[in-house]
């Protein structure tokens, strides 16, 4: 009996962090798509100026640029959920190793250990 009531604990745990995680997740993509829906950079203004067309069209690569990057993010958060309902979310999808929690807190749609990350942004010099 005290095997089983053990298990139900953990397991009422593991619940209460897999939920705490989804509402991150979720509450996260839904910010980043709700800026996505921003503003038009060429809205109320007149392109027939040659400086005024200059400053729209560099501000709407910005825009794109972060338009991409958050549906780059949004990506990576969906692809968090998955491993959240498949119970690898704490797992290193490079070494397999365990994400400290405490890093799945403050950045919760990474997928890789501290020591992977490094790696990565290493080769990536």
């Amino acid at each position: 009996m005290h095997d089983a009531l053990s298990a139900l604990i953990l397991a009422t745990v593991d619940t209460a962090q897999k939920d705490r995680f989804r509402k991150l997740l979720l509450e996260q993509r839904d910010q980043i798509t709700a800026s996505i829906d921003g503003e038009d950079p060429a809205e109320n203004q007149d392109l027939r100026d040659p400086e005024e067309f200059a400053t729209v069209i560099a501000r709407s690569e910005v825009n794109d640029r972060i338009v991409k990057d958050d549906l780059h993010l949004v990506q990576k958060i969906d692809l968090a959920l998955n491993r959240l309902e498949h119970g690898t979310y704490d797992q290193c999808a490079n070494c397999g190793g365990e994400i400290p929690e405490e890093r799945l807190l403050a950045k919760p749609s990474v997928s890789l250990c501290v020591p992977c990350q490094e790696l990565q942004d290493e080769e990536r010099k």
